[in-house]
């Protein structure tokens, strides 16, 4: 066989880098958003996980994401944006760090008094109690699902059906739904009839 002689021009990796984030930035702000808020860290730190992901992307760009259908690689860097807020959630964590429940999305712009702040502070807990009672692969689709992709895409991503993906969703609420309403943080521990167990 003879070897293919046709010259093909050498292509422009960062310009294909750069058009995939200015096509896409706004939908990735979206997510690292609710990606730092769902683990209560202020709204700022949307932007570092923004950028430390795209750091990601860019050191395998060359490697084996250039050629990758651009929905795959919006998950790509949905789970590298959910791995990283994970590690600020940790590290804060471990510092003692909490953060002010004014500063978390949807609630600025408002002046909440202290019954408020002490609400959504134990809100903020309880949220990250019940995300923690999930396994790793449960927390993957979890963030995957928050990042609103389609259940089809997901499904693809991670090798799955898309009924396979319905279900493990189910179950993923269903497990949030039982942790939170156990959560003595709420007082919410009752019976199906409404009486205090």
């Amino acid at each position: 066989m003879k070897p293919d002689r046709s010259w093909n021009p050498p292509r422009d990796r960062r310009s294909e880098f750069e058009a995939f984030v200015t096509e896409n930035l706004k939908f990735l702000r979206s997510v690292a958003r609710r990606y730092v808020g769902l683990r209560g860290l202020p709204v700022c730190t949307a932007d570092d996980v923004i950028q430390d992901a795209l750091r990601v992307v860019w050191g395998n760009w060359s490697l084996e994401l250039a050629d990758v259908h651009c929905d795959r690689l919006r998950a790509f860097v949905c789970r590298t944006m959910s791995n990283l807020a994970n590690g600020e959630e940790r590290a804060r964590r471990r510092h003692g760090q909490l953060t002010d429940p004014a500063e978390l999305p949807g609630l600025a712009g408002t002046r909440p008094g202290p019954e408020d702040r002490v609400l959504a502070r134990a809100a903020v807990f309880v949220l990250i109690r019940a995300l923690v009672t999930l396994s790793d692969d449960e927390r993957q689709l979890f963030d995957l699902m928050l990042a609103e992709l389609p259940h089809a895409q997901i499904a693809d991503e991670l090798g799955l059906t898309t009924t396979n993906i319905n279900t493990k969703i189910c179950r993923i609420r269903q497990k949030l739904r039982r942790s939170i309403d156990r959560d003595p943080g709420f007082g919410h521990d009752q019976d199906r009839t409404g009486g205090a167990t």
